[in-house]
């Protein structure tokens, strides 16, 4: 399957891969039970999933929405950054939030992050009551975060 595209007062054609039958109800149900088209999601797990894997130079320019990066793939091209953190912020900045649904995809993919960090710490005798307390409290800046940004959503768009 192919789509049009303009370039330069040319069309051209580009590729549109077919997603997997059996993967179709899934996300279906999982678009569904997020509230979002599933386009949108699809959108989401894919820039998700390019954000830890290497990107080429002629690739980035086209990279415009979500972006959830690592330092070795999409940020690889951000200078004057002292850490990994800092060149997450640093390209987290550049794109933000568009809807309410976005918001909440990420909050529910940081909260379950967390969470499975929390089962590793059980699992090898490492959750001490103070990652326990440290734990909660990234979990009540996400949350404060996410009510933060959804009410900024929400006021803009009323």
């Amino acid at each position: 399957m192919s789509t049009a595209h303009q370039t330069n007062g040319l069309e051209r054609k580009l590729y549109s891969p077919r997603i997997r039958a059996d993967l179709i109800p899934v996300l279906y149900h999982t678009a569904k039970g997020r509230t979002m088209p599933m386009t949108s999601l699809v959108d989401i797990l894919i820039y998700k999933a390019l954000a830890v894997e290497p990107i080429p130079p002629a690739a980035r320019g086209h990279l415009t929405g979500i972006r959830i990066g690592a330092p070795d793939s999409l940020l690889t091209d951000v200078s004057g950054a002292e850490s990994d953190l800092e060149l997450k912020l640093h390209a987290a900045s550049a794109d933000a939030f568009e809807n309410v649904a976005e918001v909440e995809a990420w909050y529910r993919g940081c909260e379950h992050g967390l969470l499975r960090n929390r089962k590793l710490f059980e699992r090898e005798g490492k959750q001490t009551e103070t990652t326990t307390r440290e734990q909660m409290n990234v979990l009540r800046l996400l949350d404060g975060f996410r009510r933060d940004t959804r009410r900024m959503l929400l006021e803009r768009s009323a």
